[in-house]
């Protein structure tokens, strides 16, 4: 009996697994299939917008997990390449989503909507300018209010057919093909982190940026989306235009748009998800009569992967618009913002100076692993000048120290800076370097990597500045002495986005 019982129960939960198992294997295949789908079409898209000639790259899928790849697609050489040449050429402002397009891309009752939104601003409104970037003119409203019009665009474009009465112009066709190629909401990056996860960023620069972004685009939800919703209940209902997806479309506008020296746009180009990044790219970008061409930096042989960058990025921006950090990024740094005080001695002399420089007052450089850059040390010079250095004051434009008081409040500006910076953290460089020497979640481990390359900045110019600070009082009877030498070398200013907001 108890054989019987065995071989009259096995059979079932035996074909009952096998069933299930082939089950997965078909929903696998047609998720698979759609995929595979999906970047076809990227690819075909890619390739209709190269207006490089001979055609020198070929899109392939790849499944790596290494950082730096973005999307699912990887380019490589398809020929011998020289440098100097051409290997992608596309054109800004038909080539990229940007406001224009978009209002072609939707259908006509949410073009109209959008157009309206478009309508500047007077002064008097404010109600948009809730970036932080200090922006209020009636240019920056036209390109907060295009960068507006983008991401709902996005939002309409990622919305299977369907949530939204229609909501889609035929012309939207290529775009839904790209759209479809991004990663889906919610990203994984440090703006929609859970706490916990964010708490691993404490005393960083990133820690603090997250926070006023997710306040940033909360408000700009609730002023844009909200306004719209009001205005036009069915076309924009809040409960399909959530929050959620609001942040996506900010993370990748803000992290995948291109901007071109020669035009008002910052458009969205398809070109993340098809290169991998690196601090050490294979092409180099130039913008051309409205061209985007992406030049090879040295001979590439068929095969062989083209990386990409679009200007290097510190893991700051690679973790809060990607989801990534790179080890030893070349492109780390820490913003110094250097402003004036209007109740600080001898302002009114020194705003004199900062026009006459071409300094602009709250400017930020980047400290890297480097000695400062040189744009750096002349606005501290000039911050710290005293009523006794001001006949020497031009001293600080030709890179030479104005005096030993001054050059030596200098030094202990930045290490007073870089010193509080590193006291926020909660673990030393030595303890995450131990921490990476372990298996850990990606998540924690990008975490640790940013946190790890700002600490390194912060050591190395904290050391620099003591070793000025000694070096300076060695030599505090020789003024005219470039005492700067390879302690504060000059290097190159660095134009960087309003994050840290350190200001002295």
């Amino acid at each position: 009996m108890k054989c019987g019982v065995e071989f009259s129960v096995r059979p079932t939960f035996v074909w009952f697994g096998l069933y299930t198992f082939l089950l997965l294997i078909v929903q696998d295949l047609a998720g698979c299939d759609e995929g595979s789908s999906v970047r076809n079409d990227l690819i075909e898209l890619l390739s209709s917008r190269d207006q490089s000639n001979p055609n020198f790259l070929e899109f392939k899928f790849h499944n790596s997990k290494q950082p730096g790849y973005v999307g699912k697609l990887k380019a490589v050489a398809a020929r011998a390449i020289k440098e100097g040449d051409v290997v992608y050429a596309t054109s800004f402002r038909d080539g990229t989503l940007h406001a224009d397009q978009a209002l072609q891309v939707v259908a006509a009752p949410y073009a109209a909507a959008l157009a309206a939104h478009r309508v500047p601003l007077d002064d008097s409104d404010d109600s948009l300018m809730h970036d932080g970037d200090g922006l209020g003119d009636a240019h920056a409203a036209r390109f907060l209010l295009d960068q507006h019009i983008t991401k709902l665009a996005l939002l309409l474009l990622y919305l299977p057919s369907g949530a939204v009465p229609s909501g889609l112009s035929p012309a939207s066709a290529a775009w839904r093909v790209y759209v479809a190629s991004l990663p889906p909401p919610p990203l994984d990056t440090p703006l929609s982190w859970p706490d916990d996860a964010l708490a691993e960023l404490r005393g960083s620069t990133l820690h603090d940026t997250t926070l006023r972004m997710r306040e940033a685009v909360r408000r700009e939800y609730d002023d844009v989306v909200g306004r719209l919703a009001q205005m036009y209940p069915t076309l924009f209902p809040r409960e399909t235009f959530s929050l959620a997806l609001y942040e996506w479309a900010h993370v990748i506008l803000s992290g995948r748009a291109w901007a071109a020296a020669q035009s008002v746009i910052t458009p969205l180009l398809p070109l993340s998800e098809a290169f991998s990044y690196s601090d050490e790219p294979s092409v180099k970008v130039r913008e051309r009569h409205g061209i985007l061409e992406l030049l090879a930096a040295a001979p590439i042989e068929p095969g062989d992967e083209v990386v990409i960058n679009d200007g290097l990025r510190d893991n700051a921006d690679l973790l809060l618009y990607f989801g990534f950090a790179l080890h030893d990024n070349a492109g780390d740094q820490f913003l110094v913002g250097v402003g004036l005080d209007p109740a600080q001695p001898l302002y009114g002399a020194k705003r004199k100076l900062f026009e006459r420089y071409g300094i602009l007052d709250g400017q930020e450089y980047g400290l890297r692993m480097a000695p400062p850059p040189k744009a750096l040390l002349c606005a501290l010079r000039l911050w710290h000048v005293s009523v006794f250095d001001l006949d020497d004051a031009d001293r600080a434009l030709r890179d030479q120290p104005i005096s030993h008081q001054n050059e030596q409040k200098v030094a202990e500006t930045l290490g007073d800076l870089c010193k509080g910076q590193l006291a926020k953290f909660e673990t030393s460089i030595k303890e995450d370097k131990a921490l990476l020497g372990t298996k850990l979640p990606p998540r924690l481990r990008y975490a640790i990597v940013a946190r790890l390359g700002e600490k390194r900045i912060l050591a190395q110019n904290l050391k620099r500045a003591n070793d000025t600070k000694q070096k300076v009082a060695a030599n505090w009877d020789r003024r005219t002495m470039d005492i700067s030498g390879d302690s504060l070398k000059a290097g190159a200013a660095i134009p960087t986005k309003q994050r840290n907001g350190r200001t002295m």
